[in-house]
């Protein structure tokens, strides 16, 4: 049997969270307005399959980014050197938006409360905003 190959599972692992990540705020603040009790069934299927469709998806694919790496730098000359230094910056770069990112998504929230409050601004902006940044990354 053929392999399939690493890139594909690492980008099929993204398509359900990016389409789920926008859609998610927006049924669940349909459901509130429809009046449905935040301990409703309905409205925890939809929570639990959220997070998920996230953890698992989007947890593979920090997987699959660091096989591909080690495939792409063991082609390279000296990898064995290479690999070591690819795979700090690699962490780093995970660190560093593990680190920033509550503070971003803080602030996109709180813009986009304060949008919801500006008749203008209204249409383009609301508490999806953050999820909405996270689909388009």
């Amino acid at each position: 049997a053929r392999t399939f190959p690493r890139i594909y599972i690492w980008i099929f692992s993204w398509v359900p969270p990016i389409v789920m990540l926008p859609l998610f705020p927006r049924l669940l603040t349909s459901f509130m307005f429809r009046g449905f009790e935040s301990n409703a069934m309905e409205v925890q299927v939809l929570n639990y399959s959220m997070q998920i469709i996230t953890s698992m998806l989007l947890g593979s694919g920090f997987i699959s980014i660091q096989l591909l790496l080690n495939d792409y730098v063991s082609k390279l000359p000296n990898s064995s050197a290479q690999l070591a230094l690819a795979n700090s910056m690699l962490v780093s770069t995970q660190a560093f938006v593990r680190a920033i990112s509550p503070m971003v998504n803080g602030s996109l929230f709180t813009l986009g409360r304060k949008g919801e409050d500006d008749a203008a601004m209204r249409a383009l902006v609301s508490r999806a905003l953050p999820f909405d940044a996270l689909a388009a990354v």
